[in-house]
């Protein structure tokens, strides 16, 4: 046996021995947890508008959102009144979205009216915080 066959033989003995494996295969035994998605905190529209949205918005409220172990980013859900559109269709005056941010209340919030770029994934805007 090489060294390549004996790491694959001891990677799924290990696998059947904890019920683990990468595939998400698990053994009858081990209880499956539902695991908490941020984008059902909020408003989901459709796919009704652009993919890309901006905005001068004035903040409503941003809430923290429940953290997910191994998560890099903290989530937030964010409702903002929106004054002027910039760029892209929007029909609503106020718009619900996800914000992930790596080091935690993202720095926008400290502002009554900001300009925000949103776009949208399966209906659910999620801020673009590279922008």
């Amino acid at each position: 046996m090489n060294i390549a066959s004996g790491i694959l033989f001891a990677t799924l003995s290990l696998a059947a021995l904890t019920g683990y494996s990468q595939t998400g295969v698990t053994s009858p035994d081990m209880k499956e947890t539902k695991r908490y998605k941020p984008a059902d905190s909020v408003r989901n529209y459709n796919g009704g508008y652009n993919k890309l949205f901006a905005f001068v918005g004035e903040m409503i409220t941003v809430d923290q959102l429940p953290y997910q172990p191994g998560e890099f980013d903290e989530s937030f859900k964010a409702k903002y009144r929106i004054l002027q559109k910039v760029y892209g269709k929007f029909e609503g005056d106020t718009i619900e979205f996800l914000v992930f941010d790596h080091y935690g209340r993202p720095p926008f919030t400290r502002y009554k009216n900001v300009l925000l770029y949103v776009f949208a994934d399966s209906g659910t805007y999620v801020h673009e915080k590279y922008m």
